[in-house]
């Protein structure tokens, strides 16, 4: 793929030093441009305090860590006209009087990010209070102490506040409910329990609520709220049940895994929430008990996260009731089994769906997926699915036959699907051929996924944007088969073991549409990958001339050969057509209609 000049650009200033000297060009500099440029020279170190100045007039968002930045720092960036978004992550040498360099910044200033910067403390808030242009502000990880919420909660503007893992109060939370314009509140991994999470029922705007690892037992009731998260809410250790778990509330404590679970009555809040109609959205993920009897009613349910708590299969029959949901993440529940599966064909609206993690899935649990024809996202990772209707495990069954149902064609819709660590193979990858024209990410893994696979699934066709393969069988002559899926822009290969660089060289040269490649975890870089061809390309273009017509044309037609080589059977009729029969003109005419324009030798 051939790079836009704009990036050609932004490459050369990152490579040299000569930007130093250009402080006017700098400043005509569009926007995103200058936003990338500011942020890959940080990260090269390049840049100092002083340096900061070059770039006052263009960049308008900035992100900055570590403990290079100090409080000089802040003083240039004080001086920049049109910063909108500033994030300074783990600036430990960061202290309170910092801030104050920030102050000229309002009005402009929109976001800022102090995720664990924990120099600083609550005298810091002084200042923060003073940047009333502030409509998202991310304290994470400080130590700001709680009178910062209530100095903050009366900035007039601030939308989102993230105070995770921050000391929090009940006057903290006291004073975060009065906030008029406060929508998303981030409390997750504070030390609280109900008492103070419940002094928020008072606020009127909060619509966003994450309590995450808290040890809250019983959610505010609060009428504006549509998304609430209680992941991981009943988890601590054994030596504080005493905390989690308050003694006069009404309760019954088991213990599961080392940790208190804790069994109440408290969902009635919860309950009462979703029966309202105003709860829309719900993580419950990592909770250490059944939470499906909260769900009776719950039919303006939009969004529900379930993922890996201890549901039986007799209460996952509850969700069949929620035919409001377009997001349903089961993931990691075990309990899961090919007759539950069948609950799910009520959710006809449902547009994700993650059944990753559940073993008890198979090939036989497919034509009730199948019958979920709004789905767009559908994860089936870790599950002994093999692709193929009627290939489940010898002892599993589904309530209606497998030929009452249609293929993987039903799902018209479906733009990501995950196979990784399943039974899938070749046979698994061919049935996935009716998805071509409108798959765009597809993952396929486990001890099947081999050569043939692969070709497999380079017959997708020109739809996929995004490709996933992890298998240990996979050799040159699968990424060979690769090369058809012209339209590949993120590749992520795991399991090659005994690929070499020129496999990689080969491959990149062939996806001219290619932007991330990565193999076995790392990160390759294209542009080191393709200047190998590009050197050949310009030695060809010089010999050329000494090349002469005959040669010219035969590398034309090895090339176009090699590409039509993993092509259906129609192609590969009309090249042994193509080689027999003296009339071109026919097949030439007839290959213009079935192959893209790039391809077509003249």
């Amino acid at each position: 793929m051939i790079p836009s000049l704009e990036r050609l650009c932004i490459k050369a200033v990152q490579e040299s030093w000569f930007w130093k000297v250009q402080k006017r060009q700098l400043e005509h500099l569009p926007e995103h441009a200058a936003n990338e440029i500011f942020i890959a020279l940080f990260e090269q170190g390049a840049l100092d305090a002083i340096s900061l100045e070059m770039f006052q007039h263009c960049v308008t968002e900035a992100y900055l860590n570590g403990n290079a930045v100090r409080s000089d720092w802040l003083a240039y960036l004080g001086r920049f006209l049109y910063l909108e978004g500033l994030q300074l992550e783990a600036c430990l040498k960061l202290q309170d009087d910092s801030l104050s360099r920030l102050l000229p910044l309002n009005g402009t200033l929109s976001h800022l990010s102090l995720k664990g910067c924990r120099g600083l403390s609550g005298k810091a808030s002084y200042h923060l209070q003073r940047l009333t242009s502030l409509t998202y502000l991310s304290l994470e990880g400080t130590c700001m102490g709680p009178p910062t919420a209530q100095r903050i909660s009366a900035l007039p503007q601030l939308s989102h506040l993230n105070l995770a893992c921050s000391p929090v109060t009940a006057d903290c939370t006291r004073a975060l409910a009065s906030a008029l314009s406060l929508q998303t509140l981030s409390l997750s991994g504070c030390d609280i329990g109900d008492g103070e999470v419940q002094l928020l029922a008072a606020s009127t705007s909060i619509r966003s609520l994450d309590l995450t690892w808290t040890r809250v037992t019983a959610p505010p009731l609060m009428a504006s709220l549509t998304f609430l998260s209680l992941d991981s809410c009943y988890l601590g250790s054994s030596d504080h049940a005493n905390h989690i778990v308050p003694h006069e509330a009404s309760h019954s404590v088991r213990q599961q895994g080392g940790c208190p679970v804790v069994q109440s009555d408290r969902g009635v809040a919860l309950q009462g929430s979703l029966q309202q109609g105003c709860l829309q959205h719900l993580e419950l993920q990592g909770l250490q008990l059944d939470p499906t009897a909260w769900l009776r009613g719950a039919h303006g349910l939009l969004s529900l996260n379930l993922a890996g708590t201890p549901t039986p299969a007799t209460s996952l029959g509850t969700l069949s009731k929620l035919t409001a949901l377009t997001s349903l993440n089961l993931q990691v529940v075990t309990s899961l089994s090919n007759e539950v599966a069948w609950h799910l064909t009520s959710l006809g609206r449902l547009q994700h769906l993650n059944l990753a993690g559940c073993p008890g899935l198979n090939d036989a649990s497919l034509p009730a997926l199948w019958a979920l024809t709004a789905l767009t996202h559908l994860q089936l990772s870790s599950t002994g699915i093999a692709g193929l209707p009627g290939m489940g495990l010898p002892n599993s069954s589904s309530p209606v036959s497998t030929a009452e149902s249609p293929s993987w064609a039903s799902l018209e819709q479906l733009q990501c699907l995950e196979l990784d660590d399943t039974r899938i193979g070749r046979l698994g990858c061919r049935a996935l051929q009716p998805l071509r024209g409108h798959l765009t990410s597809l993952h396929i893994g486990g001890l099947s996924v081999d050569d043939m696979a692969c070709e497999a699934t380079a017959r997708q066709g020109t739809s996929l944007k995004c490709l996933r393969l992890h298998g240990s069988l996979i050799t040159q002559r699968g990424l060979i088969a690769l090369k058809a899926l012209w339209s590949l822009e993120e590749l992520r290969i795991q399991g090659c073991a005994f690929m070499g660089t020129s496999a990689r060289i080969s491959l990149v040269s062939e996806l001219p549409q290619l932007k991330c490649l990565h193999w076995d975890g790392v990160v390759q870089s294209l542009t080191e990958l393709r200047a190998p061809m590009d050197s050949e390309s310009q030695q060809a273009r010089h010999s050329h001339a000494a090349v002469g017509p005959s040669a010219s044309e035969s590398l034309k037609l090895a090339r176009f050969e090699e590409r039509i080589k993993y092509m259906p059977a129609r192609l590969q009729l009309l090249r042994k057509q193509f080689e027999a029969d003296n009339d071109c003109q026919q097949i030439a005419a007839t290959l213009r209609q079935l192959l893209p324009a790039e391809l077509i030798v003249p």
